[in-house]
């Protein structure tokens, strides 16, 4: 696999963005850890690398019910939002209290404690069955990195990786684009 390097428990995506290697990835960029029944959910280090310097993120309340593929969380990053799908079928049961104090913990520690929710999952056992394991998660963010790649020139001067937060240097309407290729929702 080009570009594809795996490296102290993460796959390394074109040295832009990581894959942990013990957690589940949806395609709405977030991922899910199974943790004695429970999921805990976050954002994936491509997400927050491609939109940038987090500033706020809205999440669901204790007890609330989140829905696969609709609208759960609101990140927000310098004018813009993004609302990300909730992942998994379930009850939230616990919040990221220091994530939703400080949302710069998902840009600097996405997959440890930039974690937003754990969720007491409605049918776990079938839910697994819609994720991508680390290896095709991998295989997948790959062709994502590709797919961002071309769309945009933001290249550094050694070669030709793309700078964090690339999103912040498109004008609306590419930025509208490129969150509409990654994600299933739009911006506000």
């Amino acid at each position: 696999m080009r570009n594809l390097l795996r490296s102290g428990g993460y796959y390394l995506i074109s040295g832009w963005a990581r894959i942990k290697d013990d957690v589940y990835y949806d395609k709405g960029h977030t991922w899910l850890k199974i943790e004695d029944g429970f999921a805990r959910i976050g954002i994936n280090d491509f997400a927050q690398k491609l939109i940038g310097p987090i500033t706020e993120i809205v999440v669901p309340s204790i007890g609330q019910k989140i829905e696969r593929g609709k609208p759960s969380f609101e990140i927000r990053f310098r004018d813009n939002s993004l609302t990300l799908v909730a992942p998994i079928d379930g009850h939230v049961v616990k919040r990221n209290e220091k994530v939703i104090t400080d949302p710069t913990l998902i840009n600097r520690d996405p997959y440890g404690e930039g974690w937003i929710v754990i969720v007491s999952p409605l049918d776990l056992e079938s839910s697994i069955k819609l994720f991508f394991s680390p290896e095709l998660a991998a295989v997948w963010m790959n062709q994502c990195f590709e797919i961002l790649r071309k769309k945009t020139c933001e290249f550094i001067q050694d070669g030709g990786n793309l700078l964090e937060g690339v999103l912040e240097t498109q004008n609306l309407e590419k930025r509208d684009i490129l969150l509409k290729e990654f994600f299933s929702s739009g911006s506000s």
